[in-house]
């Protein structure tokens, strides 16, 4: 901010006098920022020890975050009948393996009769016969 503002501007030389000047202090910020790429910014923070990120939304996850993409965190999945979509894959590896528990989306009504027959308990035949009338459906 050398360029907006000195070391020993007393404007922001206290917590105190920071939270006074709180407007002035933003505004600078804000135009130092405007112009600069957030995750240039915040690699430029990170090298100058400072603790920073770049606010993220869920495409600069799957397409600009290194620590993600190293991991191998998002994957691709094919479903019958829904075609091929991205998804999350768990987060963590044991013992250097990530567990396999994607399924993918499952199709509207594919596990109704399930549903009906095992948790409800209804016969094989009511549920055959309210999916004829388009009440399960």
């Amino acid at each position: 901010f050398e360029e907006y503002a000195t070391l020993d501007d007393v404007r922001f030389a206290t917590h105190a006098a920071r939270i006074t000047n709180q407007d002035a202090l933003d505004a600078l910020i804000s135009n130092w920022t405007s112009s600069r790429d957030r995750f240039e910014v915040a690699e430029m923070f990170q090298a100058a020890g400072i603790a920073a990120g770049a606010v993220q939304n869920a495409r600069d996850l799957f397409e600009r975050d290194p620590q993600l993409a190293s991991r191998e965190f998002f994957g691709t999945l094919h479903t019958d009948g829904r075609g091929q979509y991205g998804f999350d894959k768990f987060p963590a590896l044991f013992n250097g393996v990530r567990p396999s528990a994607n399924e993918g989306v499952r199709l509207p009504g594919a596990d109704t009769f399930e549903v009906a027959t095992s948790l409800i308990g209804l016969a094989d035949s009511d549920v055959a016969a309210l999916l004829a009338d388009g009440a399960l459906s």
